[in-house]
């Protein structure tokens, strides 16, 4: 009996692993959910994120007649499902948050919140169902990326 209550868990385990790193690292089913959501459980962090640029990247670009071609790097998951569309759309991915780094967390806060309601410790399988780097800082701070509206604006003069 303890063998297969064993086997059992351990498959629930593994599926709850896969189905958590697919989310994270993008693929089928994930979603965004927008630093507000992570400050729930992450609250020093989304304290100490608040404080640097990342935190009102879009309000750099807000009012620029050409924002649209900054958007990959001002906001959330902006060209992938589930990510920015528009400042209407989508007003919790408009910063460079939490997932900009950790990828598309949906999947990570309802395991979290399932395990919570039970009154469960938060599995760790769930606590490494984010992945701590998935995009490059070097992705948009990097000498050779060109600010694209910047260069619109050069070709209309």
């Amino acid at each position: 009996m303890k063998k297969s209550m064993l086997c059992v868990f351990g498959g629930l385990v593994a599926a709850v692993m896969a189905f958590s790193f697919a989310d994270a690292r993008g693929e089928e089913g994930a979603t965004y959910t927008g630093a507000q959501k992570c400050m729930k459980c992450h609250f020093k962090e989304h304290s100490t994120w608040k404080k640097h640029k990342h935190a009102t990247a879009y309000e750099t670009i807000a009012k620029e007649p050409d924002k649209e071609l900054c958007f990959s790097c001002h906001t959330t998951g902006f060209g992938k499902p589930g990510g920015f569309t528009s400042e209407e759309a989508t007003p919790n991915l408009t910063e460079v948050g939490c997932e900009s780094c950790h990828g598309p967390g949906a999947k990570h806060v309802q395991l979290a919140e399932a395990a919570k309601q039970k009154g469960d410790e938060v599995p760790p399988e769930v606590k490494a169902a984010i992945v701590k780097k998935t995009t490059a800082c070097s992705d948009c701070h990097n000498p050779h990326v060109q600010d694209p509206a910047a260069e619109a604006r050069k070709k209309k003069e």
